[in-house]
């Protein structure tokens, strides 16, 4: 059967949102995964959703300047998309990082194996347990009925970028400082009463070298609160995963 030029450049506009997607989608950016794979997978994916979205599409016929934007609005689309399932995960790495300070691991870092950036103790240990229930949870399936449901609201070729958009964003980001406080508060409270403890023990006490005996009492109660928390992190975090797509949806009902 042969292939019109129109619906090539269709697929090219599809495969560009997808590709956009998954250079920047929690586990799909890793480096582990090679960009020839990221290219394959999404021109895989936008053949399987070209037959969906084929009659309801601008038809471009030719290869203009206007046909150059709308491939980059559709590569924008889908980072966008990419960056705000990510912003989930960005909150758990805040919580983790809070909570280094807060134990006194704020001054060690290691190497975040998915994006090969520094990343705290604590922040790569919340980082590394939320991929596994992501994965666990399938939420790499809800990451990508998502993007095949942006093609119905929103077609190929049909985004445009409006400054009104911008509160959205605002507010999703807004979302993620209040999501890494719900996170990280049980174990920042309990350091604090901790440290609280610790400060009437040494005016009553003077002779007592708060420095040596908070340090490792700090890391033993932050251990053993985050450990005990996890169960009820877990269930916040799906829906954190479910807020932020549902968040990126009225923002594109709202095109």
């Amino acid at each position: 059967m042969a292939i019109s030029l129109s619906d090539f450049l269709l697929f090219l506009l599809l495969m560009m949102r997808c590709l956009g997607l998954f250079l920047t989608s929690p586990v799909f950016q890793s480096r582990f995964i090679p960009p020839q794979v990221k290219i394959g997978f999404s021109a895989f994916l936008a053949l399987l959703c070209f037959p969906l979205v084929r009659e309801e599409a601008p038809v471009f016929t030719l290869v203009s300047w206007i046909y150059v934007v709308a491939l980059f609005r559709e590569a924008f689309l889908g980072v966008t998309f990419g960056l705000v399932t990510n912003l989930v995960f960005s909150s758990i790495q805040i919580a983790g990082e809070i909570i280094d300070f807060q134990m006194g691991f704020s001054y060690v870092n290691v190497v975040d194996p998915l994006s090969g950036l520094g990343a705290s103790v604590m922040g790569q240990f919340y980082l590394l347990l939320a991929t596994m229930y992501y994965l666990g949870i399938g939420g790499y399936r809800l990451t990508i009925e998502g993007l095949v449901r942006s093609f119905f609201l929103v077609p190929p070729g049909g985004f445009a970028v409006r400054a009104d958009l911008a509160p959205t964003f605002i507010r999703l980001v807004g979302e993620v400082m209040l999501l890494a406080l719900r996170f990280g508060a049980p174990v920042v409270v309990a350091l604090f009463l901790a440290n609280l403890t610790l400060a009437i023990l040494s005016r009553a006490i003077p002779q007592m070298n708060v420095f040596i005996v908070g340090l490792p009492l700090n890391i033993g109660i932050g251990f053993f609160i985050a450990l005990s928390t996890l169960p009820y992190l877990l269930p916040l975090f799906e829906d954190a995963v479910t807020l932020f797509v549902q968040g990126f949806f009225r923002f594109l009902r709202g095109l």
